[in-house]
């Protein structure tokens, strides 16, 4: 977990620094909750990059096994959805599902992970008995639902519940406050500090300035945010 008074003080500090100008909580939160989706999306771009890059297997320098350190403090596992209420197949994504990982459907004595296909690949696939899914081979899409919003839909059709593993949204972080003289007082009763690793605390401040600088119209908060940050990602990739 990273404080979110810390991190905004060290924003101010920052952004106040040769009078660049001042971030309201109000704005300091808004900056707050996109940097943290910023930074839970990185992670999987970052996988994904150094998993072409040669082994490091020493302990403290493997950058996908710490990256999915990081991200296994979103992941949720064996979530049992049944299906929506007079939609036949339809099973309603959870609501704080930010990336789906694997869908599971009762095979047997246990489990089956379901294939994803677009729904064109569907359509084709039930057009010949040889393709047609089965409970050996179950697929799933993703679809509309005017009552559910984004769905999952499984062929066969008869599943009752489905078992989800996936990565959840984080939080909404909150600076909380209290109005005291006309002035906003930190009140840790009503803040939400961020869920990120610890080791997050930097790149929080660099990509905060750097929207509060887009907001301020202040080039030189952005132009020294991303130097801050370009620094720390050549360290990492050294």
């Amino acid at each position: 977990m990273v404080n979110i008074d810390t991190t905004y003080q060290t924003v101010l500090a920052l952004a106040n620094k040769e009078q660049r100008g001042y971030i309201t909580p109000q704005e300091f939160n808004l900056f707050a909750e996109q940097a943290q989706l910023e930074i839970l999306e990185q992670y999987f771009y970052d996988i994904n990059q150094f998993n072409r890059l040669p082994k490091n297997n020493t302990e403290y320098s493997d950058m996908v096994s710490l990256i999915r350190e990081k991200l296994s403090l979103f992941e949720v596992n064996n979530v049992n959805v049944g299906k929506g209420a007079n939609a036949p197949s339809t099973f309603p994504k959870p609501t704080d599902l930010y990336k789906v990982g694997t869908i599971k459907t009762r095979y047997g004595d246990g489990f089956k992970a379901v294939e994803r296909v677009s729904g064109k690949e569907l359509a084709a696939m039930q057009l010949s008995p040889l393709t047609t899914p089965t409970d050996a081979n179950p697929v799933y899409t993703t679809s509309l639902h005017s009552s559910f919003g984004e769905v999952y839909i499984l062929a066969p059709t008869y599943a009752k519940r489905i078992m989800i593993d996936y990565v959840r949204l984080p939080h909404p972080p909150r600076w909380g406050f209290s109005i005291v003289g006309e002035r906003a007082m930190y009140n840790p009763d009503r803040t939400n500090h961020f869920e990120l690793h610890l080791s997050e605390s930097a790149e929080l401040v660099y990509r905060i300035l750097m929207l509060a600088g887009v907001t301020m119209k202040k080039p030189d908060v952005i132009q020294a945010a991303g130097a801050l940050q370009n620094s720390t990602i050549q360290q990492e990739k050294k």
